[in-house]
């Protein structure tokens, strides 16, 4: 299931039952109870501090943690640092503070109708007029 359809059954559900690692990322953002049945995490982080609980594969195990969520006893959890949906924008600004190298970057031939019909930097007055830049990363 692509993430779309996952986000719209997770998010209102009273807890998720899972042992995918993106499932188990999303409903830390959406602040819903998420059973993981994997002895171990990926994203330690959102058992620390999102919602997630690791349950393992022991049947009863898992029975007795759904049941304590479904009463009420679920982790409320937080939302974790920088997980607020402006990475983009961060990457934006970073990306913009860099000096171009000529011999590291492309450029991509964009028309300036089709830049302004698109305008990905909207909030970043200083990118409306450059054109886009692909390449490798700073050092």
């Amino acid at each position: 299931m692509s993430c779309l359809p996952s986000l719209g059954l997770s998010a209102p559900s009273r807890m998720v039952l899972t042992d995918s690692g993106g499932i188990q990322e999303r409903t830390a953002v959406l602040a819903v109870p998420c059973l993981t049945m994997r002895p171990g995490a990926k994203q330690p982080l959102t058992c620390e501090i999102g919602t997630k609980v690791l349950a393992g594969g022991n049947p009863r195990r898992i029975l007795r943690k759904a049941h304590s969520a479904l009463d009420g006893n679920a982790r409320s959890g937080a939302i974790p640092g920088k997980w607020d949906g402006h990475a983009a924008e961060r990457i934006v600004d970073i990306l913009s503070r860099q000096p171009a190298r000529a011999s590291r970057l492309v450029s991509a031939q964009v028309s300036p109708a089709e830049r302004e019909s698109k305008r990905p930097w909207k909030g970043y007055p200083g990118l409306s007029r450059r054109k886009p830049v692909v390449g490798s990363a700073p050092e």
